[in-house]
């Protein structure tokens, strides 16, 4: 194992998937996988993230959602 990852030492570039949804009706029901949530804005919640990869993911969603409502959060 390559630092504790199950993925040799030729992988330079793992695949993530990332989703991004609009939620209208605050009342969220969570599955057995996470245990609480909390709404933040976009700073905030680019500062709780580790990785790039995902502080790309939410960048992406941002403008993403910029461009359909005409504002951006970034």
């Amino acid at each position: 194992m390559v630092g504790g990852f199950p993925w040799g030492e030729d992988t330079l570039v793992i695949r993530e998937h990332c989703f991004g949804v609009g939620v209208e009706d605050v009342n969220l029901r969570l599955s057995r996988e996470h245990t609480e949530y909390r709404w933040v804005y976009y700073d905030e919640a680019r500062s709780l993230l580790h990785w790039d990869s995902n502080k790309s993911a939410l960048w992406e969603i941002d403008v993403r959602l910029s461009r359909q409502s005409g504002a951006s959060s970034a």
